[in-house]
């Protein structure tokens, strides 16, 4: 991976939890081998948090997943 790709992992890791990221479809696809696209696409999967015992969509995941996806496909 390139150092752009690094550094969006870097902070997506950080945000999410080693765990989580350690069974995703992002770390499986990434290692397969897949398109960039493909893997950058997973980030948009990663929005939601839990609100009063329920998970939505959150406007600041959004940002930073999109910044994280862009930094990535950079």
């Amino acid at each position: 991976i390139n150092q752009n790709q690094l550094d969006s992992l870097t902070s997506f890791v950080y945000n999410v939890g080693i765990g989580a990221f350690k069974s995703s479809t992002l770390l499986r696809l990434l290692n397969s081998g897949a398109p960039k696209s493909e893997v950058a696409a997973q980030f948009d999967r990663w929005n939601k948090g839990t609100v009063n015992g329920e998970k939505v969509v959150l406007p600041g995941l959004v940002r930073r997943r999109s910044e994280e996806k862009a930094l990535f496909l950079a």
